[in-house]
């Protein structure tokens, strides 16, 4: 309508009805709420902004909250939130949720988001870690005592723990047990024990890594028993002497003393007799004569006194000339054709002296009369008697002897006949001559068909001239290949030889050639070839020395001697050839210096050999 002094006129009226509000709309939904943090009790959210803020600038946003399976939404703050991320705080651990948040500018607040995800309120994994300012310390304890480990950590989730000590896992059981939760973890031994002791560790794993601590426990004890026997010897009226040996455990402390008790069988009263005693022997006195003894002794350290070692049986006070009893009945443990192996028992009592040593004694079974088989008295329990012989039936027995005599005889061992443990090999086979040489045959032959049961040791080569029937064994020590070279032959004499087998059970019989041999002169020329070389020597200094070889060759070969690799050239050290090839480096007097490998060359004009 319109107006002026005169009136006001008719209206006018709009085509259309017009809505009352601002020249602009609320924003649209923000993006999906994500998370970028959880912890046990809270979870920190991040989104984007609206594509569209409505034509006014966003003021905040409203965020909401929801567990997993519930329909209503509640507010996760107060007021306004300005920015695009917000923890929040307030949440139960492990429970999942659902949050959506709305956007708001002038026009009011917008539509919210799609829900999230479902997200978890627990800490982010992580490998486990021993606290930074958390010191594992080495502990010290009384066995039986109780002992608790706390080893507190983070790490997420809660990892596996594995207890150990000195590297064998520890198993749960009534008097070990651990536990552990999301911060720590502890292991408790109700009842220490020496063995507990060492190297302790535990081992923290999850699915993103591990960690492993360790500590030292020394688990202290007094000491163990002493070990036995506790052997009473040197008995007097007035005295005796005890004998012991320490014990295997001292408790993790070194042993400080012994100490030494007696006890009157007449009073049962144990009395101590010296709290001082530092080594593994004592000589009590003041005993009173005629009266019966029990001693015992135990062991100290700084922890404490071991419980005692005592005598197997009471002594009496008086000298005691008595023989040993008998030993244990003998048994045959090993044999061959002219030896047997025997052991036996010590005797129950050494009749209150120390055993000085066994007498063996041996019988064929149809003879009374008793052999002694040992020409010194035997200190062990085991002995081998020789010289039996192979065939026969034998009975043995034992008599032990201390400072009073000999004590009664052993039971007698079960008849026992001589016999070795195989037989002697068959003879070698096929001797021939290999080489021919000036003062020198060479030999070769097969084993034998058959060892006998046992391996073959060796050869034995002999010799004889044809027309003589004196064999000479030519190998001192026998031989242990197929071949030898028999050496110091006589030019143009005839000989023969032969060879046997040597087993454990004796020497086979001789395998011969079947013609005998000629040596013969070597016509024609040949290079050096050794047939001596040289052998290792030892000698003292100041002392005169030979090396000796022989080589043949024709021409006759000459020498030359090297040290170490370098040719010799010395006056003190003389070098000596014969017309038979054989070679001398002979020493004055041997120095300090004179030590090394020495080598000898054969020279001809045809070569050399070393």
């Amino acid at each position: 309508m319109a107006e002026n002094q005169y009136g006001t006129s008719d209206p006018i009226q709009t085509d259309e009805p017009v809505l009352a509000k601002y020249p602009f709309d609320t924003p649209d939904a923000p993006g999906v709420p994500k998370a970028i943090d959880t912890s046990d009790d809270s979870v920190t959210l991040k989104w984007t902004k609206p594509r569209n803020d409505g034509g006014s600038p966003i003021t905040g946003y409203v965020l909401e909250k929801r567990k997993v399976g519930d329909k209503d939404w509640t507010r996760s703050h107060v007021g306004i939130i300005a920015d695009l991320t917000y923890k929040v705080s307030g949440l139960e651990n492990n429970e999942e949720y659902e949050f959506r948040v709305a956007a708001r500018n002038a026009a009011g607040q917008g539509a919210f988001s799609y829900a999230s995800d479902a997200i978890i309120a627990h800490r982010p994994p992580t490998a486990p870690k021993i606290d930074a300012d958390f010191t594992v310390k080495d502990i010290v304890l009384m066995a039986g005592e109780q002992f608790r480990l706390r080893i507190p950590f983070s790490g997420s989730p809660t990892p596996k723990v594995e207890w150990t000590a000195n590297g064998t896992v520890i198993l749960p059981d009534d008097r070990v047990t651990s536990e552990v939760n999301e911060c720590f973890t502890i292991l408790l031994n109700r009842k220490a024990k020496r063995k507990d002791g060492g190297k302790c560790g535990v081992k923290l794993t999850n699915t993103e890594g591990s960690d492993s601590p360790f500590c030292k426990v020394l688990v202290v004890d007094v000491p163990g028993l002493p070990q036995g026997p506790l052997e009473v010897i040197d008995v007097t009226p007035e005295t005796c002497s005890l004998t012991w040996k320490p014990p295997l455990d001292d408790g993790g402390s070194p042993i400080t003393n012994y100490i030494i008790e007696k006890q009157d069988q007449t009073t049962k009263q144990w009395i101590k007799v010296s709290a001082f005693v530092r080594k593994c022997h004592y000589e009590v006195i003041g005993l009173e004569p005629n009266k019966v003894y029990h001693f015992r002794v135990s062991a100290e350290n700084q922890y404490g006194v071991s419980k005692p070692l005592e005598t197997d049986r009471p002594i009496t006070a008086k000298f005691l000339l008595n023989t040993p009893d008998a030993p244990g009945k003998p048994t045959i443990t090993d044999s061959t054709k002219n030896t047997a192996s025997l052991s036996w028992e010590r005797p129950y009592s050494d009749g209150g002296f120390k055993i000085q040593g066994y007498c063996v004694e041996y019988k064929e079974p149809t003879d009374s009369r008793w052999l002694i088989g040992n020409e010194f008295l035997v200190k062990d329990t085991n002995f081998t008697i020789c010289g039996l012989i192979e065939g026969k039936e034998y009975e043995f027995r034992i008599k032990a002897k201390n400072a009073a005599g000999l004590g009664k005889p052993s039971p007698p061992s079960a008849t026992f006949r001589m016999k070795g443990k195989g037989a002697e090999p068959s003879p070698p086979q096929n001797l021939h001559v290999k080489k021919v040489g000036k003062t020198y045959i060479d030999l070769k032959w097969e084993p034998p068909r058959s060892d006998g049961g046992s391996k073959i040791t060796g050869y034995v080569v002999e010799r004889k001239e044809h027309n003589s029937s004196y064999w000479i064994k030519v190998n001192e020590y026998g031989c242990l290949d197929c071949e030898h070279t028999v050496l110091n032959l006589t030019t143009d004499n005839e000989y023969d030889f032969r060879v046997s087998a040597v087993n454990s059970s004796g020497k086979s019989e001789p395998c011969l050639m079947s013609k005998s041999v000629k040596e013969q002169k070597i016509t024609g020329r040949a290079k050096p070839e050794f047939v001596r070389k040289l052998f290792n020597k030892s000698t003292t200094l100041k002392s005169e020395m030979t090396l000796e070889c022989e080589a043949i060759g024709k021409p006759v070969p000459t020498s030359r001697w090297f040290r170490n690799g370098r040719e010799l050239h010395t006056r003190r050290i003389r070098s000596v050839d014969t017309e038979e090839g054989v070679f001398k480096l002979i020493f004055s007097e041997v120095l300090g210096t004179d030590e090394g490998d020495y080598t000898c060359e054969a020279v001809n004009a045809l070569g050399t050999d070393r």
